[in-house]
């Protein structure tokens, strides 16, 4: 049987999106509704995709906490971004 790669979301999904993820990944997700501060380091290790919304809280210290092989990927995008609300301003 082949290994379900791994994807990890700050926030609990809700259930029909969860589901169609669950078919073809492990989904680790926080225990409650929204990852505590620290809790999404941990249960993100290993983790191949990172699966966040435009309502998670990206901050300073979502960044901190992230495995260390998605900083260089979240510096990347986070510029972008930046440089979209600079341009649209």
């Amino acid at each position: 049987m082949t290994q379900k790669r791994i994807i990890a979301t700050p926030r609990q999904l809700p259930g029909a999106l969860a589901g169609m993820l669950r078919m073809k990944y492990e989904v680790r997700e926080p225990s409650g509704a929204v990852a505590a501060p620290g809790e999404f380091a941990a249960y993100a290790h290993g983790a191949e995709a990172i699966f966040a919304t435009a309502f998670d809280e990206m901050d300073a210290g979502f960044i901190r906490d992230l495995p260390e092989r998605f900083l260089g990927q979240a510096t990347k995008v986070f510029r972008t971004l930046d440089g979209v609300q600079q341009r649209g301003r």
